[in-house]
């Protein structure tokens, strides 16, 4: 066998055996208070059709998380479940985010006597 079909051959078993050993995207639990954010994200998708008033209290939080991944898919589902974004923006910075945060908190407590995430009173949506 040529030296140049040994070496090809090599590299293929040992690409083959590095797959087998990666871990499994499966393996990722999805949850919105996860620690990493390879948990986090399916959740924040998962987040986006789900009802219950207690996943958007979790969206909202997600907003402040330190990592900018996180806060886009958390308004992206935010978005999609309400029509709006209160004028929230991922990629501001802190006081920004933190003062659209707070309008997301406003929200929150007018939604909790009704039964659906229903559009808040003003969207200052770009």
């Amino acid at each position: 066998m040529p030296i140049a079909s040994s070496h090809a051959l090599l590299l293929l078993i040992v690409v083959l055996l590095t797959i087998g050993c990666a871990p499994k995207q499966s393996a990722v639990r999805a949850d919105l208070r996860a620690t990493d954010t390879a948990g986090r994200v399916p959740a924040l998708f998962d987040a986006a059709d789900q009802q219950d008033p207690q996943t958007l209290a979790e969206l909202v939080h997600a907003l402040m998380d330190e990592d900018p991944a996180v806060r886009l898919f958390a308004i992206q589902a935010l978005q999609e479940r309400t029509g709006q974004t209160l004028g929230y923006h991922y990629y501001d910075p802190a006081e920004p985010r933190r003062a659209a945060t707070q309008r997301w908190h406003l929200w929150l407590d007018q939604q909790s006597g009704q039964s659906s995430p229903a559009t808040a009173e003003v969207d200052t949506q770009p």
